[in-house]
């Protein structure tokens, strides 16, 4: 695991065995206790410098709302309440803000964990370490009795898949960001602190010999990788190319500087490789998502909640709670489902588009008509927010 502060990162950590689970649990609740305590330690201590003082008192507008201060929302200081060890800043100073705004924005006091695609596999490990622990309070978001969304441990972790936000492969996220540059790689680069080409070897999504993973196997010194064939995976049904086993061969040799000597050695550089290739994508994508709206991406469970609160955020609409139960049966019965009727079970069109087009029989189409056009005639409607409601 690598874990990731403000400024960079601040710890990593690789164990293996066959209680890994366990130990993962047990090192991420240490973490969150040590870290947690440093999140409000400079609460009542705001430091700003003269120009920091003078573009606050100069200030009209709230930099969080950017709306005008009135009377009855008066204009405060809004500064960080983290201490210097998470946050390297010279002072605590950020911005002047509404009284209500800085109310309403809180830390959370807890850390947050990602795993990508952790409902399809990572989540049944946890779960084991989490049932091997003892007065364990658990949380959760689930899709179904297998599947979670988030895990949610002692009130102070929160574990999340980051899948839900980024749905594709980490081979091809890390393929579009490195199109961006290698100085998107920050995290990456901080641990692997080699030279331009050997980052060029390492800033990819690396091949592994999954299938040749045992306990000899993984303790024993060797000076080269396995063969070809142990890179073959029995899971995907797919043999590894010539060009993917040279790539491991120079990654292997690559490593060296970091004393890699075995398959165990190979195993670990590769995990914290895979975890910081993570972070860089998910860093990158909550900056530019942060950017663009102003807005936490990690604070959604998942992308369309995210899109939602981004489109009212946009359209600067607040939805009204609804406390009429006149109306909230109006709107129940509002939903409207359908049925579709199809009373020839086969039809077989013979147009000249087609490839099995054939001149020697009738031309013949088939027309799909929708008479009830609802869903395509809502999207040209407004969207009731506040005070329109009308029974």
């Amino acid at each position: 695991m690598v874990i990731i502060g403000p400024h960079g990162v601040y710890d990593k950590h690789f164990y293996f065995g066959k209680d890994a689970h366990t130990v993962f649990i047990n090192k991420i609740l240490e973490y969150a206790n040590s870290i947690i305590p440093l999140y409000n330690s400079n609460r009542f201590n705001i430091t700003f410098t003269e120009n920091e003082y003078n573009e606050f008192t100069l200030a009209e507008k709230c930099g969080l709302c950017q709306d005008y201060f009135i009377e009855d929302n008066y204009k405060v200081m809004h500064h960080l309440h983290w201490s210097n060890e998470l946050y390297e800043k010279a002072t605590s100073y950020i911005c002047a803000a509404h009284r209500n705004c800085n109310l309403k924005v809180k830390l959370l006091n807890e850390i947050s964990v990602f795993f990508h695609c952790l409902s399809n596999f990572d989540c049944h490990l946890i779960i084991q370490g989490i049932k091997s622990k003892d007065r364990i309070n658990i949380n959760c978001l689930a899709k179904s009795t297998e599947k979670f969304l988030c895990l949610k441990i002692n009130k102070i972790v929160n574990i999340m898949d980051s899948y839900v936000h980024l749905p594709a492969s980490l081979d091809s996220l890390v393929k579009d960001l490195r199109s961006d540059g290698l100085d998107k790689f920050k995290i990456t680069k901080e641990i692997f602190k080699n030279n331009e080409d050997e980052l060029q070897l390492i800033i990819q999504k690396q091949p592994f010999p999954y299938e040749c993973i045992t306990m000899d196997n993984l303790v024993l010194k060797r000076k080269n990788l396995p063969p070809i064939e142990a890179f073959d995976s029995i899971l995907k049904n797919r043999k590894c190319t010539d060009s993917e086993y040279a790539h491991a061969c120079k990654i292997f040799k690559c490593l060296k500087i970091f004393k890699c000597e075995s398959l165990l050695d190979f195993l670990r550089h590769y995990n914290i490789l895979d975890c910081t290739l993570t972070a860089d994508v998910l860093r990158h994508q909550r900056d530019t998502a942060y950017a663009q709206f102003g807005m936490e991406l990690f604070r959604f469970v998942s992308a369309p909640l995210f899109c939602f609160q981004a489109g009212l955020s946009q359209a600067e609409v607040n939805l009204e709670c609804v406390k009429n139960v006149d109306i909230h049966y109006m709107v129940r019965r509002s939903i409207r489902g359908s049925i579709v009727n199809i009373p020839t079970r086969y039809a077989k069109a013979n147009i000249v588009e087609s490839h099995l087009w054939n001149p020697a029989k009738p031309r013949t189409e088939i027309i799909f008509l929708d008479f009830t056009g609802l869903h395509r005639t809502s999207q040209f409607l407004y969207v009731s927010t506040a005070s329109s409601w009308e029974l």
